[in-house]
């Protein structure tokens, strides 16, 4: 169906303030939408600064199985055996009953 050509450049200009208007319409729904996602974001962090934070309390003492069966010195069980864990590789045992000392170092696993 033709349009009457009247009333053609009516339409022509119906038409073009009509993509006009849709074309302003999806660019504000895009800007409010960037501007939504580009704020939940992480915020922007300083160079260097580690991902997860350290805790500020001390190195957790953990309990080692003894590495000797028996003391060597006076033969108490290893039970009797106490530990001193500088927290990093050195455990010093210890025998409850001579008091030997002994220093075992602990290797790092992969």
């Amino acid at each position: 169906m033709m349009p009457h050509p009247e009333t053609a450049p009516t339409l022509l200009a119906n038409s073009i303030g009509g993509t006009f208007g849709t074309f302003l319409l999806i660019m504000g729904v895009g800007a409010v939408v960037y501007y939504f996602l580009r704020g939940k974001g992480d915020p922007p962090k300083a160079v260097g600064e580690p991902k997860k934070t350290m805790s500020s309390s001390p190195v957790k003492s953990k309990i080692f199985r003894s590495p000797y069966k028996r003391c060597p010195i006076c033969a108490a069980p290893a039970d009797k055996m106490t530990q001193d864990w500088d927290g990093e590789k050195k455990i010093m045992w210890t025998c409850g009953y001579c008091g030997n000392a002994s220093v075992q170092v602990l290797k790092d696993s992969k």
